[in-house]
């Protein structure tokens, strides 16, 4: 498996942002009273995807409100994604500490916390409120390949670079015993870019 990239190693907002979930007042609350809903950016099987916001930290995260009262909601899919995505932070910290990284890497500003797996979106956690679910996420805020492609024609390198950075991820999933049946392209910010400030990531 691919060593371990900066791509997960987590900013102090993010450090701070986590920390304040994690706290059990915060797990007990309900989730529109942690972070505001914005605008809504897509709409998959089971519900639909917002940009949203901590309200305490302003640490930018996706919202997957999935209303359980549909006739075409699936409970068990439901719990069974989030149960995988937890495994997936887990067995990224693992792959971590297995690649001689541990929880921390040396950084120019010091020791670098990692968080999850990279080139996966980081899932953070998950509230209920009545019959809907909130399922926290990493925002992959650079739009899809396809919009960006559709832009500007993509070169051959960025082409390789993109099917890289996919591959590295499909591995790491592939090792676990995770087939990903419904790859979507997805660019997120990163400082070690395909281009000046995006690299993809799988989706979940």
């Amino acid at each position: 498996m691919p060593a371990p990239t900066a791509m997960n190693v987590l900013t102090l907002q993010e450090k701070e942002f986590l920390r304040q979930i994690n706290t059990p007042a915060a797990q007990s609350s309900k989730p529109n009273t942690l972070f505001e809903k914005q605008d809504i950016v897509g709409k998959g099987a089971y519900g639909a995807v917002y940009k949203g916001k901590h309200r305490e930290t302003n640490q930018v995260v996706a919202l997957k409100i999935i209303n359980l009262d549909t006739a075409d909601d699936d409970v068990e899919d439901i719990q069974k994604e989030v149960a995988l995505l937890k495994r997936l932070m887990a067995q990224g910290s693992l792959a971590n500490e297995e690649n001689g990284a541990s929880s921390k890497q040396k950084g120019k500003d010091g020791d670098e916390e990692l968080y999850g797996v990279p080139n996966v979106i980081k899932y953070y956690g998950c509230w209920t409120e009545g019959p809907k679910v909130w399922i926290v996420m990493e925002l992959a805020e650079g739009g899809s390949v396809r919009t960006l492609a559709r832009a500007s024609p993509m070169t051959e390198l960025q082409i390789c670079l993109t099917a890289r950075e996919v591959l590295n991820a499909l591995a790491f999933l592939h090792k676990n015993g995770i087939i990903h049946r419904d790859i979507k392209g997805k660019m997120a910010k990163s400082r070690f870019p395909l281009s000046s400030r995006t690299k993809p990531h799988i989706l979940s």
